[in-house]
Parts: C-alpha cells; sequence; structure tokens
C-alpha cells in the first residue's frame, strides 16, 4: 500500500504545469510586480512530476522551462530579466554573510548570467549604480558547483562588478573573508577574482592579512595566494611575522609558521635567506614548516621549483638542511605496498632531490665546488659522487661550442692569398673586448639604462662590470647561461649620430653578439586595453616615414601613403619571447606580441597618430630606435627583436605622469626580458646538446 501510494505521488502532475506557471510570471511582471521574476527562475526548474523546487543552477538556459520555451516566451523571459535587474532590491542586508539562500538576490544574478549570454551590450552599458546595487549578489553566489563555461562567465561577473562598483566589491569581500574565517580554513572567493587583479585588491587583501583574528590557516593560505601574485609588500609583511620574537608565544608562532610555510613555496628561493638561522635556530619549527608547505605544494609547483636566486652555496645549504631534518634512508620505499598516496614527507623527500638536482643543472664551476662541500659533509654516499660528476659535465657542457660550417671549412688547407685573409679576420676577432656576448641589452634613454642595470643587479646581486670598446659597454652577468651585456645609444633615435644603427654597427664589431634585445618604452594605441606598462614585443616591424605624405584630391585631407616593407623580427628570440610570457604573464603583468611602427618622429599628436592607424590598422604601438637596430642587425646577421612597454599614447598627453609612467615602462620591459634570458632559452649550451 505504502509503495502504492508512493509511486502515485511521482506519477501526480503540477497544478498548474510549470509551464504555465512562468507564464504567470511573466504576466505579473509585465503588469507591474516585478518581484515575480524571482518566481520565475525557481519555477523554471521543475518539470511537471516535481515534488520540491530544485536548487537550480546559475544558468537559466540549461533549465527545463527555457528549453521547452518558444522563441516570444523566451524574449519575455529576457525582458522580464532587465526589467528586475534595473527595478529590484536584492536586499543585501538580510543573506550577506548569514548562510542564507535567499533566492530575489540569486535571480538577480541569474538575470545577469542571462543577460550576458544574449545582450552582452546591454550589461556593459548598464549604469554604475545598478552595478552598486547587485555586486554583493555577483560576489556572494556560490559556485562551487559551476562547470568551466559558467564559471568563466561568472569571473566575467565579476571583473564587471568590481571594475564598476569597486567600493560595494570590498566591502562584500570584507564580509565573505570573515564568513570563511569562521567556518572553514582558506578563503574560497579569491579564486573567483581572476579578472580583478589590480594594485587596489592586492592592497586590500595584504591589509585584510594583517587582521590579527584571522586563523593561521587562513592567514597563509591568503599569504601564500598574494605572493604567487606578487602582490607589492606581501612578502615584507610575511618575513616581518617570521621573527624569533614571536616563536615564544603559542598565538604568535603558528601565525609564525603560516607565513614561514608561504615563504618556503616560493619559487625563486624558498624564503631561505630569511628561514635558514631561524630553522638553524629551531629546528622542530623548520621540519614542522616544511612538513606543512609540502603538504600544500601541487605537482605543478614542485616541478617548476629551481629557487634561480639562491646562489649555489645557499643552495648547497638548503639541501644539506633538507637531508639531515628528512634524510633518503627513511624515504618510503618506492614499492611499498601501504598505499600510493602521496604523503607530506614524500614530497618533502622530492624536494630534497630536485634542489640537488637543481644545483647540479647550473652548470657552473661555483655549483661543482659546493657540491665537492656537500660530499666533504656527508662522506661516503655515491649517489652524491654521481651528481658532482653530472655537474661537471653540465659545466663542460656550457663551455661547449661546436663548430660552425664556416669554422669546419677553415680546417681544410688554404691558399697563400686565403692565408693572408684569415689572418686579416683573426686580428679582427683579437680586437673584440670578450669572448662570448649571447645576448646584448640595448636601450636609448637614461630612465631605460637605469631600469636594465637596475634588473640585472637585483637578479645577479652584483654591480655591472664597464667595458669599453668603440662604446661603453655593462658585463651583466651570466643569465639563465647566456652571458648577457649592455650598451646605451648617445641619443634617441635610429640614423641620427650616436643613434640605434650607429650603436648596434659599433657594438657588433665590439662583442659579436648572438642577439640584440632593444629594451626600453614605446607608446601605446588602445589606452582601454593596454595599461600602462603592457609589454609589446615585435612580431613585425614597420618603418613608418618610408611614406608619401600628400593631400586627398576631393577633401583635402592628409593623405600617407606607406612605402617601406613590413619585416619580421628574428625567430629564435620570438620564439624564447614568446614563451616566457606565458610564464610572466599575472595580475597587471601582461604582453602581446604584435606589429610595431618605428620612425625618427617623436609622436604626440592624435590626428597623426589615427593617421598612421589607418595606414598599418594592425599595430599596437610604435617606437623610434627599431629601424636601426633592424637595419644593422639583418646585414652583419645578427638576431634581433624589439621589446617595450606603453608608457603614453601619443594622443598629446605625454607630458602627464610623463617621469612615473616612463618609469614603470621602462621597468615592465627590463623585468620582462630578464624573465625570458633566465629561463635559460637563450644559452648556446641548449643548441649544443641538441645537435
Amino acid at each position: 500500500e505504502r509503495a502504492r501510494k508512493q509511486a502515485e505521488r511521482r506519477e501526480k502532475l503540477l497544478d498548474p504545469p510549470p509551464a504555465v506557471r512562468v507564464i504567470q510570471s511573466l504576466e505579473k511582471v509585465e503588469q507591474g510586480e516585478t518581484n515575480a521574476f524571482w518566481i520565475l527562475t525557481r519555477d523554471i526548474w521543475l518539470l511537471p512530476t516535481s515534488r520540491y523546487y530544485p536548487h537550480g543552477a546559475p544558468d537559466i538556459t540549461k533549465s527545463p522551462g527555457w528549453l521547452e520555451a518558444s522563441d516570444s516566451t523566451r524574449a519575455r523571459i529576457l525582458a522580464a530579466a532587465r526589467r528586475y535587474i534595473l527595478e529590484a532590491d536584492p536586499k543585501t542586508h538580510r543573506w550577506l554573510g548569514k548562510n542564507v539562500s535567499h533566492w530575489p538576490s540569486m535571480a538577480g544574478y541569474r538575470g545577469l548570467c542571462l543577460l550576458s549570454s544574449y545582450e552582452a551590450q546591454w550589461i556593459e552599458q548598464l549604469d554604475a549604480s545598478i552595478w552598486q546595487r547587485w555586486a554583493p549578489a555577483i560576489i556572494g553566489y556560490p559556485t562551487a558547483s559551476h562547470d568551466q563555461a559558467t564559471s568563466s562567465r561568472h569571473r566575467q561577473l565579476v571583473g564587471l562588478a568590481y571594475r564598476n562598483a569597486p567600493d560595494e566589491t570590498l566591502s562584500t569581500l570584507n564580509v565573505l573573508i570573515d564568513q570563511d574565517n569562521r567556518q572553514h580554513n582558506e578563503i574560497f572567493i579569491i579564486r573567483e577574482l581572476g579578472n580583478c587583479w589590480d594594485a587596489r585588491l592586492g592592497a586590500f587583501f595584504l591589509e585584510k592579512a594583517k587582521d590579527p583574528s584571522l586563523k593561521p590557516s587562513v592567514l597563509g593560505f591568503l599569504l601564500d595566494d598574494l605572493m604567487q601574485r606578487n602582490v607589492a609588500g606581501v612578502r615584507e609583511y610575511a618575513e616581518s611575522l617570521v621573527d624569533f620574537r614571536f616563536l615564544q608565544k603559542k598565538k604568535s608562532r603558528r601565525r609564525a609558521r603560516a607565513a614561514a610555510e608561504a615563504l618556503f613555496k616560493q619559487r625563486s628561493d624558498a624564503g631561505w635567506p630569511i628561514l635558514q638561522p631561524i630553522f638553524l635556530d629551531d629546528p622542530p619549527f623548520g621540519y614542522k614548516v616544511a612538513l606543512g608547505a609540502a603538504a600544500r605544494m601541487d605537482t605543478y609547483l614542485r616541478n617548476e621549483l629551481r629557487w634561480p636566486d639562491l646562489s649555489e652555496n645557499q643552495l648547497a645549504e638548503f639541501f644539506l638542511w633538507l637531508n639531515e631534518q628528512f634524510p633518503n634512508e627513511k624515504d618510503r620505499s618506492p614499492f611499498s605496498t601501504h598505499g600510493i598516496t602521496v604523503t607530506a614527507r614524500d614530497t618533502v623527500g622530492d624536494l630534497r632531490g630536485t634542489a640537488l638536482s637543481a644545483l647540479a643543472n647550473r652548470g657552473t664551476q661555483a655549483a661543482v665546488d659546493a657540491i665537492r662541500s656537500i660530499e666533504q659533509r656527508i662522506p661516503g654516499d655515491d649517489s652524491i659522487r654521481f651528481v658532482r660528476i653530472e655537474a661537471e659535465q653540465h659545466t663542460l657542457a656550457r663551455a661547449f661550442r661546436p663548430l660552425t660550417p664556416a669554422e669546419v671549412i677553415d680546417l681544410r688547407p688554404r691558399t697563400k692569398a686565403e692565408s693572408i685573409s684569415k689572418e686579416t679576420e683573426t686580428m679582427a676577432k683579437s680586437n673584440r673586448l670578450v669572448e662570448r656576448c649571447d645576448v646584448l641589452l640595448m636601450t636609448a634613454t637614461e630612465i631605460e639604462t637605469s631600469a636594465v642595470i637596475d634588473a640585472a643587479k637585483a637578479l645577479t646581486k652584483s654591480e655591472p662590470e664597464q667595458k669599453f670598446g668603440e662604446r661603453t659597454y655593462h658585463a651583466l652577468g651570466v643569465i639563465g647561461g647566456a652571458h648577457v651585456y649592455h650598451v646605451s645609444t648617445v641619443r634617441a633615435g635610429s640614423d641620427t649620430p650616436g643613434g640605434s644603427m650607429m650603436t648596434a654597427s659599433e657594438a657588433i664589431s665590439d662583442l659579436a653578439p648572438t642577439t640584440i634585445i632593444m629594451v626600453g618604452i614605446a607608446f601605446g594605441v588602445e589606452p582601454a586595453n593596454q595599461p600602462i606598462g603592457h609589454v609589446l614585443i615585435s612580431q613585425q616591424l614597420q618603418n613608418y616615414s618610408e611614406v608619401r605624405i600628400g593631400t586627398e584630391k576631393n577633401t583635402g585631407k592628409l593623405k600617407i601613403t606607406p612605402r617601406g616593407d613590413k619585416v619580421s623580427a628574428s625567430i629564435k628570440p620570438l620564439d624564447r619571447l614568446k614563451s616566457a610570457k606565458r610564464k610572466w604573464e599575472s595580475g597587471e603583468l601582461t604582453a602581446e606580441t604584435c606589429l610595431l611602427l618605428s620612425g625618427p618622429v617623436l609622436l604626440d599628436n592624435i590626428h597623426f597618430r589615427d593617421a598612421l592607424l589607418k595606414q598599418f590598422p594592425e599595430a599596437k604601438g610604435g617606437e623610434m630606435e627599431g629601424n636601426g637596430l633592424y637595419g644593422v642587425a639583418v646585414e652583419k646577421n645578427v638576431n634581433w627583436i624589439i621589446v617595450k612597454a606603453i608608457c603614453d599614447y601619443a594622443d598629446g598627453n605625454k607630458h602627464h605622469n610623463k617621469a612615473e609612467r616612463q618609469k614603470l615602462a621602462a621597468e615592465r620591459a627590463a623585468s620582462f626580458v630578464f624573465h625570458a634570458i633566465s629561463q635559460g632559452g637563450f644559452d648556446p649550451a641548449i643548441l649544443a646538446n641538441r645537435q
């Protein structure tokens, strides 16, 4: 009997049916009862046999009611959604931070999702007051079960909310972070902010990290995320928490441990310069930090660790500490039958091996010496001896250079005339300043030069050495296996005395570089899409001075006819820079490969700029020195490319915050170039190993 009644209930149809309910709600909205829309967003998910209201997904277009609706009904639903967004009150105070499922506010979010799919332009043009009203509903909408497409749409809406209602967005985030802090051990909302990151948002989260009421676990999660995004000031704050004075009190010790774990996960140096003295003084603290950090390291992060900012001796000390705290004889056997789950202890063992391998792969004599010191402190370990041999081989490989085809030909017996020619060539080579120059960085202004020199010093921890030839050069050191030098033009421009053409020609004679990269500042053409500091990489170069300037017969307007060729940058540096771009971009750090304009005119006139863009519509920016570099580099068979960041838009406003903008742009361009070189792709040993 009970089964029969249950079957009857399952078979009983809703009265009125879901489709009728949707129409009834639409009629109410159209008659002025705007709040009937949230009832519609609930009924639209019903099936004819539903017994309960399903929670429903944010994408109404996947609901039974939408899929079965006619085109005219769908148009009415869209109109109802627009009216609801403009008129309804989400009553944020009733649900925000209270674990309440509030249908009216969720209906607004679902209406925005629907309209973003069908009427994106209407969404973009909404007044800021509308975004201020709905920002809490957008930011606070639960996203745990979103599919990839819905998650992408959600992040777009969150980005629009932050752009149009930043104060309301940050206020909502503050409430949600406090809620996560009370109920969980991490901050979930931070995952949805991929389209929002800027200096203001970073500063907000850093200030939130300083809240003493945060749980240590939440603090660690927040610091970890902010350091991965390179938020200004976060590393300094984390280092301030890891202080001997704070390790004596239980609460301060937990916060210090959370900060130390975030530092330990840093790809650049594992926080070792700060953590080493603390770990040596308090081994139990260091042991727990390493295990705690390892427990939150994903496979991708472990595979990326190379700790490039540690010197060879520091990396050796890091390995020795790991080996002392987590000796390999206590590693779990890879053939163990006690389960296959990777533990934090397994991960630390992997880190220990990674540290030794990273040291061996440096390919420097300093690395070999550091591994020899490890052998002395851990005598009798054959595995370390094998790593030392591997390091010696890497060092030899980096020093090895295969003969070029021309050098192979030179081995044949020569005639007397050829011998005289060879002696002349040898004398020319003997006049070169250096044995090897893999990358030459060229700048044209003092701001650009300072940015390159400062970035090199921060990376190598040493002062550049001056070299004097036809020009003054700076030996910046070995970076990513490449010998890197710098030269500055005497004057801006290409074919002026002391410009890029003459500088490049003399530098090639003095240094014989494999690749020349022009680094510095440029103008952009799309203020809405190209923020100050946005990096432009010359996939192609167009000389805009090789034009015919005339007048339209009918209108009398300026007519520009291009006559110069569009040239492509060298394949090898373009490949290396495009690859490095994917790992460099984050938050405010953006870059693109594009067509760059180059010419002798310092552009700051929007009409002239726009006239050029009509001739070269695919151009994304421009500068003054590229033509000179290109002409000489091609003639001398030297790889070349231009990397410059945007400091203005050639629109007549160059004077606005000129110094600050140029400094930021020069620093961004230098940062990207050194990041690319550090990846190792400009090291000639890589090609040698392939051969």
